[in-house]
């Protein structure tokens, strides 16, 4: 099996990562100061909640199984044990099921 991540590992690793300035200057900005603002406060409890609340109840969230609309019954009862496990996520830039 760890021929298969090599393979996957050389075709998408680079041989020179490194990034002049001058390509890096003739990159157009596409967020604004403004944006990376508002895109790097830290998340709240009710953007979550309101995020889970916009969700189409028919979908199914992922490995848990459980479809959306399960959680936004029950919110008010699992939103804490939910919010927690998803914010330290965000903080850890991965996310564990379980900690």
């Amino acid at each position: 099996m760890g021929f298969i991540v090599d393979y996957f590992r050389s075709i998408f690793s680079s041989s020179n990562p490194e990034i002049s300035d001058q390509i890096l200057n003739n990159i157009k900005t596409s967020i604004t100061s403004t944006m990376n603002e508002a895109l790097s406060k830290p998340f709240i409890h009710e953007e979550i909640t309101l995020a889970f609340r916009n969700i189409d109840p028919r979908k199914t969230l992922g490995i848990d199984g459980f479809p959306s609309g399960f959680y936004r019954q029950h919110w008010d009862t699992i939103g804490q044990d939910v919010y927690q496990p998803l914010l330290r996520s965000f903080i850890r830039g991965s996310f564990h099921l379980w900690y």
